[in-house]
């Protein structure tokens, strides 16, 4: 078995054992602790998502490109407290590595959207002052934005739309449980 069987055997045992806490998840009916578990196992499965995004300047029709791996690793979920804590390493070859321990309080989430990487920083480059740069990322990115209360951001990213999809649901359930201010 070639090494791309192996990861999509992989990946979809790993989504056929999640599918009933995806539905415990997800549900009107579903319980602090089965969204925050379904997440925190979601999430970790996904271990290192890398990618290859090229900036395009069409002011000047300059290009350049970047390697970028993320990886979330030790999430803990925590329904005492409505928070999920996880470690969180981005690795980008010329920049210094951020290395640190992050983790997501959804009382405070204000709103928890699925967009694909381009767009989120597309968004940030045009926030900065460069609204010229358009980026492409491949293999396409795609990311959870949770916007909170206290104006700050979390962002957890995903190479599958789909379970960035149910994952976000599970994490709307999540703040509306924990008393999240989402409209």
């Amino acid at each position: 078995m070639d090494t791309r069987n192996l990861i999509m055997t992989a990946a979809a045992a790993a989504a056929l054992s999640l599918a009933p806490a995806l539905a415990a998840a997800q549900s009107d009916s579903a319980t602090l602790n089965e969204s925050m578990r379904y997440i925190a196992s979601t999430v970790a499965s996904f271990g290192a998502v890398s990618f290859t995004s090229t900036v395009h300047d069409s002011s000047d029709n300059h290009q350049w490109s970047y390697n970028r791996s993320v990886t979330i690793s030790n999430v803990i979920p925590d329904p005492a407290t409505c928070h999920i804590t996880f470690h969180f390493t981005e690795t980008t070859p010329g920049n210094p590595t951020v290395d640190k321990d992050a983790g997501i309080p959804f009382q405070l989430a204000r709103e928890v959207k699925v967009m694909t990487l381009d767009e989120e920083v597309d968004q940030i480059n045009a926030n900065v002052g460069h609204p010229t740069w358009l980026v492409t990322t491949q293999p396409e990115i795609y990311v959870i934005h949770v916007i909170r209360t206290d104006g700050k951001t979390n962002d957890v990213d995903f190479s599958d739309l789909g379970a960035a999809q149910r994952v976000a649901a599970a994490m709307r359930r999540t703040a509306q449980l924990c008393g999240g201010g989402l409209g």
